[in-house]
């Protein structure tokens, strides 16, 4: 149990945290931290100090950023899951499932008209969503293995970094 408390002898200068290991916190019985700011100081004014441009220091993600950290999860699990034979099936039929989810989500994204990609990119994109469906369904089927869809992810993730497929 987690509570905050004041002791004599504790000024408005410090704070104590305190915490018991059962429900009945007895002064006495319990742990404490106390933490001090300088005399003349407000705690209050130096936590927001500090804090104050916390978020700002958050990078910025883009929508390719998105899509790359999509693309590299799905592609982590499904390496991780095709070296793992029968016992791990279950990991690659989930990770197939999601990597369909993925390319189902991106071929409806570029189906739309107002997507700004060039036509025939799109019309690629569509095509390698149809085929990771079927060759997903192959693998699942146990006639064939995962192998070409990590590449084909591989490739779009270094397009997405604006790298040739070929390095």
């Amino acid at each position: 149990m987690l509570r905050w408390a004041t002791y004599p002898g504790v000024t408005n200068q410090s704070l104590s945290l305190a915490w018991c290991f059962t429900s009945d916190c007895r002064p006495g019985t319990e742990q404490t931290i106390e933490a001090s700011t300088p005399k003349g100081y407000d705690v209050n004014a130096i936590f927001k100090a500090q804090n104050a441009y916390k978020n700002s220091a958050q990078p910025i993600r883009t929508h390719r950023d998105t899509e790359y950290n999509a693309f590299a999860k799905i592609t982590r699990r499904l390496r991780a899951a095709t070296g793992d034979g029968l016992s791990g099936f279950k990991e690659l039929a989930d990770a197939l499932q999601d990597n369909r989810r993925l390319w189902t989500i991106l071929a409806g994204d570029v189906a739309d008209n107002d997507n700004p990609l060039p036509s025939q990119l799109r019309a690629q994109i569509i095509y390698l969503s149809q085929f990771t469906q079927a060759h997903s369904r192959q693998v699942l089927a146990g006639k064939a293995n995962a192998d070409p869809l990590v590449e084909i992810n591989i490739a779009i993730m270094k397009g997405l970094r604006n790298m040739e497929v070929g390095s």
